[in-house]
C-alpha cells in the first residue's frame, strides 16, 4: 500500500468526487471535515496512525466553542469514514466500491430508482422559465424539495440556487454542517418573510 498520508488523502477525496463515485455534498463535506480536524497533521503523515477522536478533542481545545458538540461529532464522523474509505480503495483498489450516493441523504433507493434520477430531468413549474438538463436533476442529494439548480460550495458553506416561483431564482447559503435545529430556525425565519394574500 503506497501513499496513505494525509495529502493522499485529499487527493482520494478530490478524485472520487470528481469522477463523481461520490456526490458533491458528501465529497465537499468529507474534504472539510479532514481539513478542519486534522489541519495540524503534516501532509505526509500516514492517515492509519492518525486516532481522529482525539483530533476532535484537540481541535475542541485549540479552538473552544467554534463547532457545537453535534458538529463535532458529524466532522468526526465524516473524517473517520473518508479515512475508512481511502484505506479501503489503498488496499484493493481493483475491488473497492464506494459508497452509494444515495445513501449521504439517508435514503437507501434501489439501483433503478436512482439511475430514473439521473435521466428524468426534474420538473420546477409546467411554466417555469428556468429548466433543468439531466446532470442538473441528478443534483447533489433528494431533499424533499424541489430541485436546486447547481450549486457550489466554499469548502465550510453552501451557495445553494432556489426556482422559488417561474422567472425568479432564490439563493441560500448555508454551513455544510447545518443541524436540524437550525435548519428549523431558518425555516421559521423565511416563514416571517412572506407576505399573507389579502
Amino acid at each position: 500500500m503506497e501513499n496513505t498520508t494525509k495529502s493522499g488523502l485529499l487527493q482520494f477525496v478530490d478524485m472520487i468526487t470528481s469522477k463523481g463515485w461520490v456526490n458533491t455534498n458528501t465529497g465537499n463535506s468529507w474534504n472539510a471535515a479532514v481539513k478542519k480536524l486534522l489541519g495540524d497533521v503534516p501532509d505526509d503523515e500516514d492517515v492509519r496512525r492518525i486516532d481522529v477522536k482525539s483530533q476532535v478533542l484537540r481541535y475542541n481545545n485549540l479552538h473552544p466553542g467554534d463547532l457545537s458538540p453535534e458538529s463535532l461529532k458529524t466532522y468526526e464522523k465524516r473524517a473517520t469514514t473518508a479515512i475508512q474509505q481511502f484505506i479501503s480503495y489503498k488496499t484493493d483498489p481493483r475491488n473497492y466500491k464506494a459508497p452509494s450516493r444515495g445513501l449521504s441523504n439517508g435514503k437507501n433507493d434501489k439501483p433503478e430508482q436512482r439511475k430514473k434520477a439521473a435521466t428524468k430531468p426534474a420538473q420546477v413549474s409546467e411554466t417555469s422559465a428556468q429548466t433543468t438538463t439531466p446532470d442538473q436533476a441528478k443534483g447533489d442529494g433528494d431533499y424533499g424539495a424541489p430541485k436546486t439548480i447547481g450549486g457550489t460550495s466554499t469548502g465550510t458553506n453552501l451557495v445553494l440556487p432556489f426556482p422559488l416561483r417561474p422567472g425568479y431564482l432564490a439563493q441560500v447559503v448555508i454551513p455544510i454542517d447545518m443541524t436540524k435545529d437550525e435548519a428549523d430556525r431558518l425555516c421559521a425565519f423565511i416563514q416571517t418573510l412572506a407576505q399573507a394574500k389579502p
